[in-house]
């Protein structure tokens, strides 16, 4: 049936209709959903690009097969009969063959070998459940960071297919793809060209000595050609002699130092059947970045080389890297990933997605129908796609650093310079998020000391951790009723952050108390201006932010973050004498 859209209407239109992202005609769906088996063949019929025999066929296979095999949404414990069986297994032979009369083909060997009932045994013993993959991936949860390294593109693989790789949450890929801007690459595939939250590099960045934009916070996806670009005229290589010679290894090493910053994250390598040379030699670029603690990598790898598999494994666990393989080739990889994997590469950015337990497990949900009934009790949401587009005239600017409040859009690019307590304040909060009642947990600053930036960058990187929210007012009654409607929604732990110039201390006591009374799980977490030094004891409840720089390292990182993005730098000087 898809084969036969795609014939009429075109592969974009017909990807995002079956993503339900977009109707046939191209508007926009106000509602994800995906269409199933009726509703396609529906389609099919209306569109008239089907005979009258291959209508006949499909609605017997709807008609006798089992529904749950049409529609992911329906439950059936009926079981088909002899005759039934029969019946799908006659009409399916007739639409196999003619599917391949109408592109001029045979049909393979293997596919009549199978209507024949000789069915090979050795393909029975390799085929294993993709959940395998799954559990090694730690399900794709979006908590973990994760790298896809890609190979040079296989035309075999439709764009199609390749664009169900996007719903995995990467942060990193490494493309090994020269064309992958061209009609058959991943690139293509992942319509990254004008999706905002992409973030390109190249290896004239790396060359012409400019610091590369990576990005360390989730809602970007970094974007490495890790060969070249076949436009760009003389930056592909084509063994890995040159490749070398080039400098590539360098430029991923140096990109990777820069991403994999966060000793508290885990790293999930996906290595979709790579050149063992390169594999390996990305292997050792990580073990000579200090920053990364082996025990936080796990590399996937996916082939269907046994001795491939054997070699690249071998070469992780030297360097006690986590290590899982899988002989599959990268189109049942994706099939897999298409199969068990929601599509989250077909959600919005205007949607409202939220970490939840609703469903009974962690998972996402869009909350987009009461972000503004939140809004008027004082909630701003800090969802999975903040930050991630802006207007036109929104560029990362040096108002921040002229002293005006960070915008999102400017966490999401990093503009702030990284505190080095940003790491022991998440630690404490994630620590306090297990708590099973409501509670709070005071940041204290010095004025000016940049305690309203830290906690927007610890609502920004914990957002897909844990429902976040900012509380920029209280209405009595309201605010309370509106705490309660999103703990419902969600349903797991939520993340308050709290200007106590806005809410005082002796309201957010009140609002802990009311939320362990409707037994709603909030960590209000307060951001005071207090010079109050934190003692020992007080430690687990409260922390605090000097104006004084940490050391001489949080100290060159706010310069160069000034020498990028501040206009006027005559001040710089006398900042460096009062800070030194």
């Amino acid at each position: 049936m898809k084969y036969r859209l795609y014939d009429k209407y075109g592969e974009t239109k017909v990807r995002n209709f079956l993503s339900g992202s977009h109707d046939l005609d191209g508007t926009p769906k106000k509602k994800n959903w995906r269409p199933n088996y009726s509703v396609l063949l529906t389609t099919l019929e209306n569109s008239n690009n089907i005979s009258q025999d291959e209508s006949l066929a499909l609605k017997t296979i709807e008609t006798d097969g089992n529904q749950g095999m049409h529609d992911l949404d329906e439950i059936t414990d009926s079981l088909e009969t002899e005759a039934n069986i029969k019946l799908v297994y006659a009409y399916s032979r007739k639409l196999t063959v003619s599917l391949y009369k109408s592109i001029h083909k045979n049909v393979p060997e293997e596919l009549n070998d199978a209507y024949n009932g000789n069915v090979n045994a050795d393909v029975l013993e390799e085929h294993f459940d993709f959940g395998e993959v799954l559990e090694a991936a730690d399900n794709f949860n979006n908590r973990n960071q994760y790298i896809l390294i890609s190979p040079p593109n296989d035309k075999n693989t439709s764009v199609d297919l390749k664009s169900s790789l996007a719903r995995i949450p990467w942060s990193f890929i490494l493309d090994f793809d020269p064309k992958t801007k061209g009609q058959y690459g991943l690139f293509t595939a992942f319509g990254a060209a004008k999706d905002s939250r992409v973030v390109p590099l190249v290896i004239d960045q790396y060359e012409n000595h400019v610091s590369l934009p990576i990005s360390t916070s989730g809602g970007r996806l970094n974007w490495l050609f890790a060969n070249g670009l076949s436009e760009s005229v003389g930056t592909s290589c084509s063994d890995f002699r040159s490749w070398n010679k080039r400098r590539y290894g360098k430029f991923i090493k140096d990109a990777l130092r820069r991403f994999m910053t966060d000793s508290t994250n885990e790293y999930y390598i996906v290595c979709l059947n790579v050149e063992d040379r390169y594999l390996k030699d990305i292997i050792h670029s990580l073990t000579d970045i200090e920053e990364v603690q082996a025990d936080l990598v796990h590399f996937i790898f996916v082939s269907t080389d046994e001795d491939y598999l054997a070699d690249v494994s071998e070469e992780a666990v030297e360097y006690s890297f986590n290590s899982a393989s899988f002989k599959m080739s990268a189109n049942e990889f994706i099939l897999g990933v298409e199969e068990t994997m929601s599509c989250a590469s077909s959600i919005p950015l205007s949607s409202v997605i939220v970490p939840s337990r609703a469903s009974g497990k962690l998972d996402c949900i869009d909350i987009s129908s009461i972000v503004s009934i939140l809004k008027d009790g004082g909630l701003d949401v800090v969802h999975a796609s903040i930050g991630a587009t802006a207007p036109d005239d929104l560029r990362p600017s040096d108002t921040f650093f002229r002293g005006e409040d960070i915008r999102w859009f400017e966490i999401s690019q990093e503009v702030e310079a990284t505190r080095k307590i940003l790491d022991i304040l998440k630690n404490k909060v994630r620590d306090r998020m297990q708590l099973r009642q409501s509670s709070k947990f005071q940041l204290y600053h010095d004025a000016g000391a940049g305690g309203t930036t830290l906690s927007r960058r610890l609502a920004y990187d914990l957002r897909k951790e844990y429902p976040v929210v900012l509380l920029t007012k209280y209405i009595k009654g309201v605010t309370e009723d509106k705490l309660h409607l999103f703990y419902t929604q969600v349903k797991t732990p939520v993340l308050a952050i709290v200007e106590a110039s806005k809410v005082n201390i002796t309201t957010v006591d009140a609002l802990v108390r009311n939320c362990n009374s409707n037994k709603a799980r909030f960590l209000f977490v307060i951001v005071e201006r207090h010079n109050k030094k934190v003692r020992f004891t007080e430690q687990q409840n409260n922390i605090h932010l000097s104006d004084t720089m940490a050391d001489s390292d949080e100290k060159n990182r706010f310069v160069h973050k000034v020498n990028l993005y501040a206009k006027n730098k005559s001040d710089m000087a006398e900042w460096d004498v009062n800070h030194h």
